[in-house]
């Protein structure tokens, strides 16, 4: 029977061998990194279960806690922009699809809270919102409301 001989690889992933001379530690979780580990490993491994499921993953936790404020204001802006999508709504509802600028006014819906808007050489204005369009017609004080879908 053949003695089976250990790769480089798998004697130098046995903790035993592992040294910590450098001192280097994890950005997440604040672990030793062994020495073996590339000096440019800056996380803990990957740790996944026998199924494959992951467990542990130091580096995609702290990537998230980076990008947590940005992502915190994009969900203020989508949720100030689907309240005024609700307005339009509702007044939709209750006025119609075509409604005054007093209506606009009565139901706090400002042209300018939409999320592109176009002018065209007539005068009239389309404003973009996530589910509606309302193209506005100065001379008249009209404006006509399209929904998206």
């Amino acid at each position: 029977m053949a003695k089976e001989k250990k790769t480089k690889t798998e004697k130098s992933e046995l903790p035993r061998n592992w040294t910590y001379k450098l001192k280097r530690e994890c950005l997440n979780c604040g672990e030793p990194l062994p020495d073996h580990y590339s000096k440019k490993r800056t996380y803990c491994k990957v740790i996944r279960d026998e199924n494959g499921k992951l467990m542990q993953d130091c580096k995609g936790i702290y990537n998230r806690m980076l990008d947590q404020p940005e992502l915190e204001v994009h969900r203020e802006i989508i949720k100030e922009h689907k309240t005024v999508d609700d307005m339009i709504e509702a007044m939709v509802a209750k006025k119609g699809s075509v409604v005054s600028t007093a209506d606009l006014v009565a139901y706090d819906i400002q042209l300018t809270s939409c999320l592109k808007y176009k002018i065209f050489n007539n005068g009239t204005l389309e404003s973009d919102f996530l589910k509606y369009t309302i193209v506005s017609n100065p001379n008249l004080h009209t404006h006509k409301i399209y929904s998206h879908g």
